[in-house]
Protein backbone atom coordinates (compact mmCIF):
# COMPACT_ATOMS: atom_id res chain seq x y z
CA UNK A 1 0.00 0.00 0.00
CA UNK A 2 2.86 2.37 0.78
CA UNK A 3 4.31 1.74 -2.68
CA UNK A 4 0.97 2.36 -4.40
CA UNK A 5 0.43 5.52 -2.39
CA UNK A 6 3.91 6.76 -3.26
CA UNK A 7 3.35 6.03 -6.96
CA UNK A 8 0.02 7.84 -6.90
CA UNK A 9 1.58 10.88 -5.26
CA UNK A 10 4.54 10.78 -7.66
CA UNK A 11 2.19 10.76 -10.64
CA UNK A 12 0.13 13.64 -9.29
CA UNK A 13 3.17 15.79 -8.60
CA UNK A 14 4.76 14.95 -11.96
CA UNK A 15 1.64 15.74 -14.00
CA UNK A 16 1.00 18.92 -12.02
CA UNK A 17 4.41 20.26 -13.14
CA UNK A 18 4.31 19.08 -16.76
CA UNK A 19 2.34 21.84 -18.45
CA UNK A 20 1.65 20.34 -21.85
CA UNK A 21 -1.60 19.84 -23.82
CA UNK A 22 -1.01 16.08 -23.92
CA UNK A 23 -0.45 15.71 -20.18
CA UNK A 24 -3.65 15.75 -18.14
CA UNK A 25 -3.58 18.67 -15.67
CA UNK A 26 -3.82 17.98 -11.94
CA UNK A 27 -5.84 20.51 -9.94
CA UNK A 28 -5.40 19.38 -6.36
CA UNK A 29 -3.51 16.81 -4.23
CA UNK A 30 -4.76 15.81 -0.80
CA UNK A 31 -4.49 13.10 1.86
CA UNK A 32 -7.25 11.66 4.02
CA UNK A 33 -7.19 11.11 7.78
CA UNK A 34 -5.26 7.88 7.26
CA UNK A 35 -2.61 9.54 5.13
CA UNK A 36 -3.78 7.99 1.86
CA UNK A 37 -3.15 10.39 -1.02
CA UNK A 38 -5.60 11.38 -3.75
CA UNK A 39 -5.67 13.98 -6.47
CA UNK A 40 -8.16 15.80 -8.66
CA UNK A 41 -7.50 15.98 -12.40
CA UNK A 42 -9.30 16.75 -15.60
CA UNK A 43 -11.77 14.12 -16.77
CA UNK A 44 -10.28 12.45 -19.83
CA UNK A 45 -12.77 11.01 -22.31
CA UNK A 46 -11.81 8.85 -25.25
CA UNK A 47 -10.36 5.50 -26.22
CA UNK A 48 -6.92 4.13 -25.62
CA UNK A 49 -4.60 3.90 -28.58
CA UNK A 50 -4.68 0.15 -27.96
CA UNK A 51 -8.45 0.13 -28.62
CA UNK A 52 -7.95 2.19 -31.77
CA UNK A 53 -5.29 -0.21 -33.06
CA UNK A 54 -7.53 -3.21 -32.37
CA UNK A 55 -10.41 -1.55 -34.23
CA UNK A 56 -8.11 -0.74 -37.14
CA UNK A 57 -7.12 -4.39 -37.47
CA UNK A 58 -10.78 -5.43 -37.54
CA UNK A 59 -12.57 -5.69 -40.85
CA UNK A 60 -14.27 -2.52 -42.02
CA UNK A 61 -12.12 -0.14 -39.97
CA UNK A 62 -12.14 3.51 -41.01
CA UNK A 63 -9.15 4.68 -38.99
CA UNK A 64 -6.56 5.86 -41.49
CA UNK A 65 -2.83 5.43 -41.03
CA UNK A 66 -2.37 9.20 -41.28
CA UNK A 67 -4.61 9.67 -38.24
CA UNK A 68 -2.63 7.14 -36.21
CA UNK A 69 0.64 8.74 -37.21
CA UNK A 70 -0.75 12.13 -36.16
CA UNK A 71 -1.51 10.62 -32.74
CA UNK A 72 2.02 9.21 -32.52
CA UNK A 73 3.42 12.60 -33.43
CA UNK A 74 1.61 14.21 -30.51
CA UNK A 75 2.79 11.47 -28.16
CA UNK A 76 6.39 11.99 -29.30
CA UNK A 77 6.18 15.74 -28.75
CA UNK A 78 4.65 15.29 -25.29
CA UNK A 79 7.45 12.88 -24.37
CA UNK A 80 10.06 15.25 -25.81
CA UNK A 81 8.65 18.01 -23.59
CA UNK A 82 8.85 15.73 -20.54
CA UNK A 83 12.46 14.94 -21.39
CA UNK A 84 13.23 18.67 -21.55
CA UNK A 85 11.96 18.82 -17.96
CA UNK A 86 14.17 15.89 -16.94
CA UNK A 87 11.37 13.30 -16.83
CA UNK A 88 11.60 9.85 -18.47
CA UNK A 89 8.19 8.12 -18.60
CA UNK A 90 9.46 4.48 -18.58
CA UNK A 91 6.07 2.91 -19.35
CA UNK A 92 5.03 4.19 -22.78
CA UNK A 93 2.60 1.88 -24.58
CA UNK A 94 -0.69 2.20 -26.49
CA UNK A 95 -2.65 1.43 -23.30
CA UNK A 96 -1.27 4.61 -21.73
CA UNK A 97 -2.35 6.90 -24.56
CA UNK A 98 -5.89 8.28 -24.74
CA UNK A 99 -7.29 9.49 -28.07
CA UNK A 100 -10.24 11.87 -27.83
CA UNK A 101 -13.04 12.43 -30.32
CA UNK A 102 -11.81 15.89 -31.30
CA UNK A 103 -8.11 15.27 -31.84
CA UNK A 104 -7.05 15.32 -28.19
CA UNK A 105 -4.17 13.01 -27.27
CA UNK A 106 -3.11 12.37 -23.67
CA UNK A 107 -0.15 10.43 -22.28
CA UNK A 108 -1.11 8.86 -18.95
CA UNK A 109 0.44 6.88 -16.07
CA UNK A 110 3.47 8.92 -15.05
CA UNK A 111 3.73 7.18 -11.68
CA UNK A 112 6.94 5.28 -12.41
CA UNK A 113 8.55 8.15 -14.31
CA UNK A 114 12.27 8.53 -13.67
CA UNK A 115 13.73 11.93 -12.80
CA UNK A 116 17.08 12.77 -14.35
CA UNK A 117 19.73 14.82 -12.61
CA UNK A 118 18.85 18.48 -12.95
CA UNK A 119 15.15 17.80 -13.56
CA UNK A 120 12.88 20.81 -13.13
CA UNK A 121 10.14 18.55 -11.73
CA UNK A 122 10.29 18.09 -7.97
CA UNK A 123 8.62 15.31 -5.97
CA UNK A 124 8.23 15.08 -2.21
CA UNK A 125 8.75 11.36 -2.18
CA UNK A 126 10.14 8.92 -4.72
CA UNK A 127 9.90 5.18 -5.02
CA UNK A 128 12.98 3.24 -6.01
CA UNK A 129 11.89 0.51 -8.42
CA UNK A 130 14.56 -1.94 -9.51
CA UNK A 131 12.57 -2.94 -12.60
CA UNK A 132 9.74 -0.85 -14.01
CA UNK A 133 7.90 -1.05 -17.30
CA UNK A 134 5.78 -3.34 -19.47
CA UNK A 135 7.14 -6.40 -21.32
CA UNK A 136 7.15 -5.82 -25.06
CA UNK A 137 7.95 -2.12 -24.66
CA UNK A 138 10.82 -2.12 -22.17
CA UNK A 139 14.27 -1.13 -23.32
CA UNK A 140 17.03 -3.57 -22.33
CA UNK A 141 18.52 -1.12 -19.82
CA UNK A 142 15.26 -1.15 -17.87
CA UNK A 143 15.65 -4.80 -16.98
CA UNK A 144 19.44 -5.15 -16.66
CA UNK A 145 19.95 -2.06 -14.53
CA UNK A 146 21.44 0.17 -17.21
CA UNK A 147 21.37 3.94 -17.42
CA UNK A 148 17.89 5.41 -17.85
CA UNK A 149 17.73 8.43 -20.15
CA UNK A 150 15.47 9.80 -22.93
CA UNK A 151 16.58 7.01 -25.28
CA UNK A 152 14.80 4.57 -22.96
CA UNK A 153 11.50 6.18 -23.97
CA UNK A 154 12.65 6.37 -27.60
CA UNK A 155 12.83 2.56 -27.54
CA UNK A 156 9.18 2.29 -26.44
CA UNK A 157 8.12 4.91 -29.00
CA UNK A 158 9.87 2.86 -31.67
CA UNK A 159 7.87 -0.23 -30.63
CA UNK A 160 4.64 1.78 -30.75
CA UNK A 161 5.46 3.22 -34.17
CA UNK A 162 6.20 -0.33 -35.35
CA UNK A 163 2.70 -1.35 -34.20
CA UNK A 164 1.11 1.58 -36.01
CA UNK A 165 2.73 0.95 -39.40
CA UNK A 166 3.17 -2.84 -39.32
CA UNK A 167 0.21 -3.99 -37.21
CA UNK A 168 2.19 -5.85 -34.54
CA UNK A 169 5.08 -5.53 -32.11
CA UNK A 170 8.67 -6.44 -32.95
CA UNK A 171 8.98 -8.29 -29.62
CA UNK A 172 6.35 -10.63 -28.20
CA UNK A 173 7.62 -10.60 -24.63
CA UNK A 174 5.40 -12.67 -22.33
CA UNK A 175 7.10 -11.78 -19.04
CA UNK A 176 10.17 -10.22 -17.48
CA UNK A 177 12.18 -13.37 -18.13
CA UNK A 178 11.62 -13.03 -21.87
CA UNK A 179 12.56 -9.33 -21.66
CA UNK A 180 15.78 -10.33 -19.92
CA UNK A 181 16.59 -12.88 -22.63
CA UNK A 182 16.02 -10.23 -25.28
CA UNK A 183 18.10 -7.70 -23.36
CA UNK A 184 21.14 -9.95 -23.10
CA UNK A 185 21.47 -11.17 -26.68
CA UNK A 186 21.50 -9.69 -30.16
CA UNK A 187 18.27 -10.39 -32.01
CA UNK A 188 17.46 -9.75 -35.64
CA UNK A 189 14.36 -7.57 -35.65
CA UNK A 190 12.11 -8.17 -38.64
CA UNK A 191 11.78 -4.91 -40.55
CA UNK A 192 8.25 -3.42 -40.63
CA UNK A 193 8.33 -3.45 -44.44
CA UNK A 194 8.73 -7.23 -44.37
CA UNK A 195 5.72 -7.64 -42.10
CA UNK A 196 3.49 -5.21 -44.00
CA UNK A 197 4.96 -3.83 -47.23
CA UNK A 198 3.79 -0.25 -47.80
CA UNK A 199 5.04 3.25 -48.42
CA UNK A 200 4.84 3.91 -44.67
CA UNK A 201 6.90 0.91 -43.62
CA UNK A 202 9.45 1.67 -46.32
CA UNK A 203 9.71 5.22 -45.01
CA UNK A 204 10.06 4.26 -41.35
CA UNK A 205 12.10 1.04 -41.56
CA UNK A 206 15.46 2.59 -40.77
CA UNK A 207 14.17 4.87 -38.04
CA UNK A 208 12.20 2.15 -36.26
CA UNK A 209 14.99 -0.42 -36.40
CA UNK A 210 17.37 2.16 -34.95
CA UNK A 211 14.88 3.13 -32.23
CA UNK A 212 14.48 -0.47 -31.02
CA UNK A 213 18.19 -1.17 -31.07
CA UNK A 214 19.55 -3.02 -28.02
CA UNK A 215 22.35 -0.46 -27.82
CA UNK A 216 21.06 2.95 -26.67
CA UNK A 217 23.87 4.64 -28.60
CA UNK A 218 22.35 3.37 -31.86
CA UNK A 219 18.94 4.90 -31.15
CA UNK A 220 17.79 8.38 -32.15
CA UNK A 221 18.84 10.78 -29.44
CA UNK A 222 15.39 12.28 -28.93
CA UNK A 223 11.67 11.68 -29.27
CA UNK A 224 11.55 14.74 -31.52
CA UNK A 225 13.52 12.82 -34.15
CA UNK A 226 10.55 10.45 -34.45
CA UNK A 227 8.07 13.34 -34.51
CA UNK A 228 10.09 15.05 -37.27
CA UNK A 229 10.16 11.85 -39.32
CA UNK A 230 6.39 11.51 -38.96
CA UNK A 231 5.98 15.15 -40.02
CA UNK A 232 8.12 14.58 -43.09
CA UNK A 233 6.17 11.49 -44.07
CA UNK A 234 2.77 13.14 -43.58
CA UNK A 235 3.92 16.19 -45.58
CA UNK A 236 4.98 13.84 -48.36
CA UNK A 237 1.66 12.01 -48.16
CA UNK A 238 -0.24 15.28 -48.43
CA UNK A 239 1.84 16.24 -51.46
CA UNK A 240 1.28 12.81 -53.00
CA UNK A 241 -2.45 13.06 -52.36
CA UNK A 242 -2.53 16.49 -54.03
CA UNK A 243 -0.63 15.13 -57.03
CA UNK A 244 -3.04 12.18 -57.20
CA UNK A 245 -6.03 14.55 -57.19
CA UNK A 246 -4.44 16.58 -59.97
CA UNK A 247 -3.75 13.39 -61.93
CA UNK A 248 -7.35 12.23 -61.47
CA UNK A 249 -8.67 15.55 -62.78
CA UNK A 250 -6.33 15.54 -65.76
CA UNK A 251 -7.25 11.94 -66.51
CA UNK A 252 -10.93 12.90 -66.56
CA UNK A 253 -10.11 15.74 -68.96
CA UNK A 254 -8.06 13.36 -71.09
CA UNK A 255 -10.83 10.78 -71.18
CA UNK A 256 -13.38 13.39 -72.24
CA UNK A 257 -11.04 14.56 -75.01
CA UNK A 258 -10.30 10.96 -76.03
CA UNK A 259 -14.00 10.21 -76.39
CA UNK A 260 -14.43 13.41 -78.41
CA UNK A 261 -11.51 12.33 -80.60
CA UNK A 262 -13.15 8.94 -81.16
CA UNK A 263 -16.50 10.56 -81.97
CA UNK A 264 -15.05 13.11 -84.40
CA UNK A 265 -12.95 10.44 -86.06
CA UNK A 266 -15.96 8.12 -86.51
CA UNK A 267 -18.15 10.97 -87.79
CA UNK A 268 -15.47 12.08 -90.22
CA UNK A 269 -15.10 8.57 -91.60
CA UNK A 270 -18.88 8.16 -91.96
CA UNK A 271 -19.36 11.51 -93.73
CA UNK A 272 -16.41 10.93 -96.03
CA UNK A 273 -17.73 7.49 -97.00
CA UNK A 274 -21.16 8.96 -97.61
CA UNK A 275 -19.71 11.75 -99.75
CA UNK A 276 -17.71 9.27 -101.82
CA UNK A 277 -20.73 7.00 -102.31
CA UNK A 278 -22.89 9.95 -103.41
CA UNK A 279 -20.29 11.26 -105.83
CA UNK A 280 -19.84 7.79 -107.24
CA UNK A 281 -23.46 7.81 -108.41
CA UNK A 282 -22.91 11.00 -110.41
CA UNK A 283 -21.30 11.31 -113.79
CA UNK A 284 -18.24 13.50 -114.03
CA UNK A 285 -20.13 15.98 -116.25
CA UNK A 286 -22.90 16.49 -113.69
CA UNK A 287 -23.43 20.10 -112.64
CA UNK A 288 -21.84 21.66 -109.57
CA UNK A 289 -25.34 22.02 -108.16
CA UNK A 290 -25.78 18.24 -108.30
CA UNK A 291 -22.40 17.63 -106.69
CA UNK A 292 -22.81 20.30 -103.98
CA UNK A 293 -24.39 17.96 -101.36
CA UNK A 294 -21.48 15.54 -101.69
CA UNK A 295 -18.96 18.36 -101.42
CA UNK A 296 -20.77 19.64 -98.34
CA UNK A 297 -20.47 16.20 -96.75
CA UNK A 298 -16.77 16.10 -97.60
CA UNK A 299 -16.30 19.58 -96.14
CA UNK A 300 -18.10 18.54 -92.95
CA UNK A 301 -15.91 15.41 -92.78
CA UNK A 302 -12.81 17.62 -92.99
CA UNK A 303 -14.13 19.79 -90.18
CA UNK A 304 -14.56 16.71 -87.97
CA UNK A 305 -11.05 15.59 -88.92
CA UNK A 306 -9.68 18.94 -87.70
CA UNK A 307 -11.76 18.70 -84.52
CA UNK A 308 -10.46 15.16 -84.01
CA UNK A 309 -6.88 16.43 -84.28
CA UNK A 310 -7.57 19.13 -81.68
CA UNK A 311 -9.25 16.61 -79.35
CA UNK A 312 -6.30 14.26 -79.80
CA UNK A 313 -3.87 17.01 -78.83
CA UNK A 314 -5.95 17.85 -75.73
CA UNK A 315 -6.17 14.19 -74.72
CA UNK A 316 -2.44 13.56 -75.16
CA UNK A 317 -1.59 16.70 -73.19
CA UNK A 318 -4.01 15.86 -70.36
CA UNK A 319 -2.84 12.26 -70.03
CA UNK A 320 0.80 13.35 -70.17
CA UNK A 321 0.20 15.91 -67.42
CA UNK A 322 -1.54 13.27 -65.29
CA UNK A 323 1.42 10.94 -65.67
CA UNK A 324 3.84 13.72 -64.81
CA UNK A 325 1.97 14.15 -61.51
CA UNK A 326 1.54 10.44 -60.78
CA UNK A 327 3.71 8.29 -63.08
CA UNK A 328 1.87 5.06 -62.24
CA UNK A 329 -1.64 6.45 -62.61
CA UNK A 330 -3.56 3.49 -64.07
CA UNK A 331 -6.39 5.54 -65.57
CA UNK A 332 -4.04 7.84 -67.45
CA UNK A 333 -2.04 4.89 -68.73
CA UNK A 334 -5.15 3.10 -69.92
CA UNK A 335 -6.44 6.23 -71.61
CA UNK A 336 -3.14 6.90 -73.35
CA UNK A 337 -2.91 3.28 -74.47
CA UNK A 338 -6.42 3.37 -75.97
CA UNK A 339 -5.69 6.70 -77.62
CA UNK A 340 -2.52 5.55 -79.30
CA UNK A 341 -3.91 2.21 -80.38
CA UNK A 342 -6.90 3.96 -81.96
CA UNK A 343 -4.48 6.03 -84.04
CA UNK A 344 -2.87 2.84 -85.29
CA UNK A 345 -6.26 1.39 -86.22
CA UNK A 346 -7.25 4.62 -87.98
CA UNK A 347 -4.03 4.64 -89.99
CA UNK A 348 -4.60 1.04 -91.05
CA UNK A 349 -8.22 1.74 -91.97
CA UNK A 350 -7.11 4.61 -94.22
CA UNK A 351 -4.47 2.41 -95.76
CA UNK A 352 -1.85 4.85 -94.49
CA UNK A 353 1.07 2.43 -94.27
CA UNK A 354 3.59 5.17 -93.43
CA UNK A 355 1.55 6.42 -90.47
CA UNK A 356 0.92 2.87 -89.24
CA UNK A 357 4.63 2.17 -89.47
CA UNK A 358 5.30 5.37 -87.54
CA UNK A 359 2.94 4.20 -84.82
CA UNK A 360 4.61 0.80 -84.70
CA UNK A 361 8.10 2.25 -84.59
CA UNK A 362 11.21 1.88 -86.71
CA UNK A 363 12.56 -1.36 -85.28
CA UNK A 364 10.98 -4.32 -87.10
CA UNK A 365 7.76 -2.29 -87.29
CA UNK A 366 7.03 -3.09 -83.63
CA UNK A 367 9.53 -0.98 -81.74
CA UNK A 368 7.07 1.49 -80.27
CA UNK A 369 4.31 -0.96 -79.43
CA UNK A 370 4.46 -1.66 -75.73
CA UNK A 371 2.95 -1.44 -72.32
CA UNK A 372 1.93 1.57 -70.33
CA UNK A 373 1.40 -0.50 -67.20
CA UNK A 374 3.53 -2.80 -65.07
CA UNK A 375 1.41 -5.94 -65.33
CA UNK A 376 2.47 -8.99 -67.35
CA UNK A 377 1.44 -8.69 -70.97
CA UNK A 378 2.48 -9.46 -74.53
CA UNK A 379 2.22 -7.75 -77.89
CA UNK A 380 1.58 -10.35 -80.56
CA UNK A 381 1.86 -9.63 -84.30
CA UNK A 382 -1.01 -11.06 -86.31
CA UNK A 383 -0.33 -12.62 -89.73
CA UNK A 384 -2.44 -10.02 -91.56
CA UNK A 385 -0.08 -7.26 -90.50
CA UNK A 386 -2.11 -5.82 -87.59
CA UNK A 387 -0.84 -5.72 -84.03
CA UNK A 388 -2.99 -7.32 -81.37
CA UNK A 389 -2.40 -6.03 -77.87
CA UNK A 390 -3.08 -8.70 -75.27
CA UNK A 391 -3.70 -7.86 -71.62
CA UNK A 392 -2.73 -10.91 -69.55
CA UNK A 393 -3.91 -9.81 -66.12
CA UNK A 394 -5.07 -6.27 -65.52
CA UNK A 395 -4.13 -2.72 -66.42
CA UNK A 396 -3.60 -1.17 -69.81
CA UNK A 397 -1.61 -2.24 -72.81
CA UNK A 398 -1.04 0.25 -75.51
CA UNK A 399 0.77 1.57 -78.49
CA UNK A 400 3.39 4.08 -77.56
CA UNK A 401 3.25 6.08 -80.77
CA UNK A 402 5.30 8.97 -81.98
CA UNK A 403 3.50 12.31 -82.34
CA UNK A 404 2.33 13.04 -85.84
Amino acid sequence: EDVHAALLLAEAQTCAQLEHPSVAPVYDVATDEHGAPSYTMRVIAGRTLRDVLRERSAEGTKTMLAQLLAVMRQVCLAVEYAHSCGVVHRDLKPDNVIVGSYGEVYVLDWGIAHLLDGATVVRDRDVSLTVAGTPGYMAPEQVIGGRIDPRTDVFALGVMLYEVVAGGRPFEDADMASVLRRATRDLDVVAPSVVRPSAATDAFDGLILAAVSRDPEQRPASARALADAIDAFLDGERARAERARDADEKTREGEEARLAFEAHLATSARLRDEAERTLATLAVWESAEAKAPSWALASEASRHTRDAALALARAEAAFATALSRTPRHAGARRGLAALYFRQLEAAEARGDADRAAQCLGPDDRRGSVGSVDDDPQTVEPVRQGREQVVDVERGALGVVAHAA
